[in-house]
């Protein structure tokens, strides 16, 4: 999205100025690409499920992405008052859920038993 930020805001977004289109064009760009995005992620949590070590990895980094979407673009996406994140794609799915609870679980556990060792 950086790469093509300046072009976005200043030449679309005036063409969507001209003709009448109240709307953002970044918001309406990072709509455009979050169905590609959730698409990605239908096809890589899978496999990810196998890996819980690289499934905590990939739900650490989503959980900047949607960070950034919110804080550096502001997106909300248009006639909606919040937007949960693509986090919640993930999420919804029981399976994933409690894996990624149970590697954070025992990776916090373990920090602990270090940490209490270590006194």
């Amino acid at each position: 999205m950086q790469t093509h930020e300046d072009f976005l805001n200043n030449e679309v977004q005036s063409i969507l100025n001209e003709i009448g289109l109240r709307r953002t064009v970044m918001t309406e760009f990072i709509t455009a690409l979050l169905p590609i995005i959730t698409r990605k992620m239908d096809h890589i949590i899978p496999e990810l499920l196998n890996f819980p070590s690289m499934l905590s990895h990939y739900m650490h980094e989503n959980l900047i992405f949607d960070s950034t979407l919110r804080e550096q673009y502001l997106y909300i996406p248009f006639n909606q008052d919040k937007w949960d994140g693509s986090i919640q794609h993930v999420l919804k799915s029981p399976r994933v859920f409690k894996t990624w609870r149970d590697v954070e679980k025992d990776c916090t556990s373990h920090i602990q038993k270090s940490t209490y060792r270590s006194r």
